[in-house]
């Protein structure tokens, strides 16, 4: 595996990763706990 597809496969997984926080930040926002989303989103940034 080359660099750049290490590098294009490493960038896709904590995209995956992020939107799947996004996603629960969604959910935790829909349930009223609104601290759990904001820590969701805090952590979808990055």
């Amino acid at each position: 595996m080359s660099r750049e597809e290490s590098l294009n496969k490493m960038v896709k997984y904590w995209i995956e990763k992020s939107a799947e926080s996004l996603e629960s930040a969604e959910d935790e926002l829909k349930k009223g706990r609104l601290s759990f989303s904001v820590n969701r989103i805090y952590y979808s940034c990055f």
